[in-house]
């Protein structure tokens, strides 16, 4: 790898860097809020919406394998799954009483 290759590396990991801590400050604000759930480490939060969607990504193939079909063979299909992404991280992590148990 060259000097200049290192250095882009560098650009693009701080610049992935920034956007997490962008996201991280985001996620801390709309805790104290009240908007998102108390109890949640807002790091945790952050490193597990990493993973949901990119273990998503890469599992593509083994679940169509064990589903049998295809998920990706429809244009809709992936917008589809970041909706589902999208509802699960927001009902997820909300700060809302669940039905039936105390706040």
């Amino acid at each position: 790898m060259t000097y200049s290759a290192d250095l882009g590396d560098m650009k693009e990991l701080e610049e992935h860097r920034a956007s997490a801590i962008c996201l991280g400050n985001f996620l801390r604000r709309a805790q104290e809020a009240g908007v998102i759930n108390p109890k949640l480490n807002p790091r945790f939060v952050l490193v597990s919406l990493i993973h949901l969607c990119v273990m998503y990504l890469l599992n593509l193939p083994r679940y169509q394998w064990f589903l049998g079909e295809s998920l990706t063979d429809q244009p809709e299909s992936l917008a589809y799954a970041r909706q589902q992404i999208v509802e699960l991280v927001l009902h997820g992590i909300a700060n809302a009483p669940l039905e039936g148990s105390e706040k």
